[in-house]
């Protein structure tokens, strides 16, 4: 409507440059004009900047993304489409672990270079024990205020580099701070670390365990698939890490397929 007014008003003014050569009208007219045309340029600044800003959006929520995962950890982006609904996964000791949980667990592994991609239910289980097993350890032994220790004393300032804060700020868009993203980047990088010096095993090892020993066997292998799995998971018995593992799952854990 105030566009159609100025269109009008400047016509008459025209109209009266043309039919009159009065210098008042003339200058009348020229102040229509120089106030329609930085009318017309706000709208075009006002366009300019709505185009940015859609094309921003578009980059950060998707371009971006993509592009500090690389191409094989694209999967990442299709393990969130997978995800139709909140179920839970895990229960243990009155603890209730969701397929969400693994996944996020998932993506700081992914995240650190732990692991190669998020895909496919039986890994959000393996990540939801490991989140489970991760916690008891931490508890167990004093991670956080270990972690309090190196803070104070500067020790933390290269723990984890900004290449892999960066991977792993992509779950800001799922509700996790920045502080609390760092935070469980420390722990599970000084748990790995506490691993392998204090009982001769790490992060990898542990989850090949939980996958052949705790999940593998829910999923129902054939037949000589399964003989094979029984063989290996008999080996795995044998090992300091797998007594390690027993002493962080309780025996009354369930795991949900």
């Amino acid at each position: 409507m105030v566009l159609q007014t100025i269109i009008a008003k400047n016509t008459r003014y025209l109209v009266r440059v043309f039919k009159n050569s009065n210098m008042k009208l003339k200058t009348d007219f020229v102040r229509a004009f120089i106030f329609i045309s930085n009318y017309t340029q706000n709208i075009l600044l006002f366009i300019i900047i709505f185009i940015i800003i859609q094309f921003s959006s578009f980059f950060y929520y998707h371009i971006f993304p993509n592009f500090i995962f690389h191409q094989k950890n694209l999967a990442f982006s299709d393990s969130f489409i997978e995800i139709k609904e909140i179920k839970p996964v895990v229960i243990s000791d009155n603890k209730i672990l969701t397929n969400i949980d693994g996944l996020y667990e998932c993506v700081l592994y992914l995240s650190l270079g732990y692991e190669s991609d998020c895909i496919g239910s039986k890994k959000l289980i393996i990540y939801s024990i490991i989140l489970l097993i991760r916690e008891k350890f931490q508890e167990t032994i004093g991670i956080s205020d270990e972690i309090a220790r190196r803070i104070i004393s500067g020790e933390f300032q290269n723990l984890v580099s900004e290449e892999e804060m960066k991977r792993a700020s992509v779950l800001l868009k799922y509700g996790i701070s920045s502080d609390k993203i760092l935070d469980e980047l420390r722990k599970i990088k000084l748990l790995n670390e506490k691993l392998k010096k204090n009982f001769f095993t790490d992060l990898a090892t542990l989850r090949e365990i939980v996958k052949n020993v705790y999940v593998e066997p829910i999923f129902g292998n054939d037949k000589l698939t399964q003989e094979k799995q029984e063989t290996k998971i008999q080996g795995i018995k044998e090992t300091a890490a797998y007594e390690l593992l027993k002493t962080l799952i309780p025996e009354n854990t369930k795991i949900i397929r």
